[in-house]
């Protein structure tokens, strides 16, 4: 989520309907858009439109909807409010579209082919492919085609923006001029989410929270089964080395020295555990990723998250290490050395 923000999203604010995130339906009206433009420290406005179309001479929803997305003048670029990665062609549709490497794979498309696609009003254009580019969750979609194109073949209440794009001035900040739209939209801020880019990633990242408490509520369940693997493991350790203990006890050690033993031996298998855990999870995780690179995902390791898991297992071995360490000290010298 914060790679497709950070390099892919040249806008400093995001503005969408509040029912977008629940519903995944809603748009912006193009009035509130206007006046947008005439906010103080607003530099560039850009719309984004959604529709849906269907490759082919006739629209049959049944067939497979493509999403058709297009972008007020401008918004797509080199370092535009958003930016593609080309592989072919240019970003620029004009007259025709630019399409994904997914559906140009799928429908055997170079730049320069011409792509029939049908409309829900019953228009079926031949469009040529002008560029082709690398999936991008930021755009939603596989086709873009210019707004002249798209408010030519969409039905009206399709042709307002579904999200708005905002660029300000040098210098300025986005936080400032949030407040500045808010103020200035009035009543029409209060049905609109306007979003800098730090509140746009927490808002995505709450979208993902109730996955990620559900592995951690997993996490800590197998946290607590190896919490009594590691302590049972250590108390038939510490009943088959009775003699041992008692020798040692006897020779000068000290309580505190056998509980200190027996604390490191539990954090080495508790540590190993950890390293080993983070070691696969990292493959794992690096392997899934590869497979869903197509979809614009990319690996990005949590240190933090990672440094909390290894200090969870060092924490872990000293808990389970308490009840055999403290029945070792308590161990009786005379009777230790005399068992067999």
């Amino acid at each position: 989520i914060d790679h497709q923000i950070d390099e892919v999203l040249g806008a400093d604010i995001t503005v969408f309907n509040t029912t977008t995130l629940s519903s995944g339906i809603g748009t912006v009206e193009q009035s509130t858009v206007d006046e947008m433009r005439r906010t103080k420290g607003v530099d560039q406005v850009a719309g984004q439109r959604l529709g849906g179309s269907v490759i082919g001479r006739k629209f049959d929803a049944g067939a497979g909807v493509q999403t058709i997305v297009a972008f007020d003048d401008g918004a797509v670029a080199k370092g535009g409010i958003v930016e593609l990665n080309v592989t072919s062609g240019t970003s620029k549709p004009g007259s025709g579209v630019v399409v994904d490497t997914d559906l140009a794979k799928e429908e055997h498309l170079e730049v320069g082919d011409r792509l029939q696609l049908a409309f829900s009003g019953g228009r079926a254009p031949k469009l040529t492919v002008r560029g082709i580019f690398k999936p991008n969750e930021v755009v939603g979609g596989s086709i873009i085609s210019s707004v002249e194109t798209f408010d030519a073949n969409q039905p009206p209440s399709q042709r307002a923006p579904s999200a708005v794009y905002v660029r300000v001035d040098d210098g300025v900040s986005p936080r400032t001029v949030v407040k500045r739209l808010e103020h200035d939209l009035g009543t029409d801020a209060d049905f609109l989410e306007i979003k800098d880019s730090e509140a746009l990633r927490d808002t995505f990242r709450d979208q993902v929270k109730p996955i990620l408490y559900i592995t951690l509520g997993m996490l800590a369940l197998s946290l607590i089964i190896a919490l009594f693997g590691i302590a049972n493991t250590l108390a038939l350790n510490v009943f088959e080395r009775t003699r041992e203990i008692g020798l040692i006890r006897a020779v000068g050690g000290t309580r505190w020295q056998l509980r200190w033993t027996i604390c490191i031996e539990a954090v080495f298998v508790a540590l190993f555990g950890a390293l080993v855990g983070v070691a696969v999870g990292l493959g794992a995780g690096r392997a899934m990723i590869s497979a869903l690179a197509d979809e614009g995902f990319v690996f990005a390791g949590n240190t933090t998250g990672l440094l909390w898991v290894l200090f969870g297992g060092l924490l872990a071995g000293l808990l389970a290490s308490v009840l055999p360490a403290r029945r070792a000290a308590r161990t009786d010298i005379l009777r230790a050395i005399a068992s067999e």
